[in-house]
């Protein structure tokens, strides 16, 4: 439990304080350097994993900070920390791209928490704020959509029309049209959110028929708010 560490940790010291008065400050020494070690070694594990700050008994960051009460000079866990900042923004980048803004906002506060805010962080939370003001899912549904580094490169979300995907009518088909021809020139994997599963499905064998001799590669989730989101290639 890192909460149990952290104790030990506090024991330690007072054990190390103790054992100096007696004479005995190489042992001290030598008990504290393989505690840090531990530490550390399952801070990195931790980090690897992506345990940033969950689950509360194991994460990157409570290891880093327990190093850092024992030597507070420590550059390991300092770098630690910091590298721990720098894995949440690549993570709220992540769910910026994929239009899942509040879950960036959220990931941006967790990186904010460690060590404050910084010059990148401040600007990241602008860009997402801004992508939730303007990037507000629209697709020209008369057209084919192409994939070129030209035109609308960021915009991996596309609403699709409750009231259209009721009615299953030619407006929502050829939406589904328009993507499933950027996703066959993009190789993109494409996540759709359907209200239930049928229509799912549907919206599936849509794109599906529309890039005839090509395998469309994604899957199916439910959520209130139906929409199709393109990932990068698995390949």
């Amino acid at each position: 439990m890192i909460k149990s560490a952290i104790q030990v940790c506090i024991l330690i010291t007072r054990m190390a304080s103790m054992l100096m008065l007696m004479g005995l400050s190489v042992h001290a020494s030598a008990s504290i350097e393989l505690a840090i070690d531990e530490l550390l070694v399952k801070a990195d594990i931790d980090l690897a994993a992506d345990r940033l700050m969950q689950p509360t008994s194991s994460n990157a960051v409570d290891r880093y900070r327990a190093v850092l009460l024992l030597d507070k000079t420590n550059q390991r866990a300092t770098l630690g920390l910091r590298d721990s900042v720098a894995r949440y923004l690549v993570l709220a980048e992540s769910k910026r791209l994929r239009g899942e803004y509040k879950r960036a906002l959220d990931l941006l506060a967790s990186a904010e928490a460690i060590n404050g805010k910084s010059v990148k962080s401040t600007a990241m939370k602008q860009s997402i704020k801004a992508a939730q003001r303007t990037n507000r899912l629209v697709i020209n549904k008369s057209k084919i959509v192409p994939f070129t580094p030209e035109v609308n490169p960021l915009q991996t979300v596309f609403n699709l029309d409750p009231a259209d995907l009721s009615a299953r009518n030619e407006t929502i088909k050829t939406q589904l049209v328009a993507l499933a021809s950027r996703v066959r020139e993009s190789k993109e994997y494409v996540l759709i959110y359907a209200r239930n599963d049928a229509e799912g499905r549907w919206v599936y064998q849509q794109m599906r028929e529309a890039t005839e001799n090509y395998r469309l590669r994604g899957n199916i989730k439910r959520h209130k708010k139906p929409r199709v989101v393109l990932d990068e290639p698995l390949d």
